[in-house]
């Protein structure tokens, strides 16, 4: 586009990547075939992040973008969730090759990625046919792919992403889950003592119902759902304050998903139970007034 240069990062991929993750782009289309091929139309895909950013939202499809001075043509916008490996991603090229590149298969700077059959393993997954046939392709490497022990691995993705940090991210989320214990066990102690003192200051109220007739309960029912009224409004003030914070800085990262719904969503659920724990206690204690000594009072 016209205008000072900047600096995104893209991703390269096969025409075939999309249709591998089956995620559609939500606007225009995936790459073609053609587009694989060196010499062939330059397209790219962009991320609904950058797509609001350099177009307001409004449809850019054919419009010309020149990334590394190459002119490539958008043909596509992704949905807004989608992220694959690197949330810093915010266009798709299609990586071209040559017929002779199509007809390699060893590589050591390119990752292959595919998807097992709903009745496949991995262990069926294993390529050594794909490596015998390497060694007989690329006879002046065979000896030194045999000496240093060369084959063709298939590996779950998520496995091999944490292969080398496995034991740091271990580490890093049993230390997460001490800091949320903590943190639960300081809420906890916060909610049983301003419940505890709202008991205790309607001691008088809580004791002329029960002498009234009023069950203990139904005292237990008023003291729970007031405790958890109370706990309620302010979860919704966090949650709101979460997502508005992470809507800003969405903003300021071009895009980038900064709240992640299931971890939100398990969040609510620990306060909720927190949040229940911490009003047993009081509504345990409501129930062990005596209206004949709140009476004589």
């Amino acid at each position: 586009m016209n205008g000072a240069p900047e600096r995104i990062h893209t991703m390269q991929v096969t025409p075939s990547f999309f249709r591998l993750v089956r995620v559609p782009p939500r606007t225009g289309r995936r790459f073609s075939d053609e587009e694989g091929v060196l010499g062939g139309n330059r397209a790219v895909i962009l991320s609904e992040g950058l797509w609001q950013r350099l177009y307001g939202g409004r449809d850019g499809l054919g419009q010309t973008l020149r990334i590394d001075g190459e002119a490539h043509t958008v043909v596509g916008v992704m949905p807004a969730a989608f992220v694959f490996i690197d949330s810093r991603v915010q266009a798709w090229v299609p990586l071209a090759f040559t017929d002779r590149q199509k007809a390699q298969h060893y590589s050591n700077n390119r990752a292959y990625l595919g998807r097992l059959k709903p009745d496949a393993t991995l262990q069926q997954a294993q390529l050594d046919a794909l490596t015998a046939a390497n060694f007989e392709r690329f006879p002046e490497t065979t000896a030194v792919l045999r000496t240093t022990g060369y084959h063709v691995v298939a590996a779950r993705l998520q496995a091999d992403l944490v292969r080398d940090v496995r034991a740091t991210l271990y580490l890093l989320w049993g230390g997460a889950l001490f800091v949320l214990l903590i943190g639960a066990g300081l809420l906890l102690a916060s909610f049983r003592r301003v419940l505890a003192y709202l008991v205790t200051e309607r001691t008088k109220e809580i004791g002329i119902r029960i002498a009234f007739g009023g069950t203990r309960s139904g005292i237990v029912q008023l003291v729970l759902r007031e405790g958890l009224l109370l706990i309620a409004a302010g979860i919704v003030f966090g949650v709101a304050g979460a997502a508005a914070l992470g809507r800003s800085l969405e903003r300021q990262l071009f895009g980038v998903r900064t709240t992640d719904p299931i971890a939100l969503s398990l969040a609510v659920a620990a306060l909720g139970l927190v949040a229940l724990a911490a009003c047993a206690l009081p509504a345990r204690r409501a129930t062990r007034i005596n209206p004949v000594v709140v009476l004589a009072e």
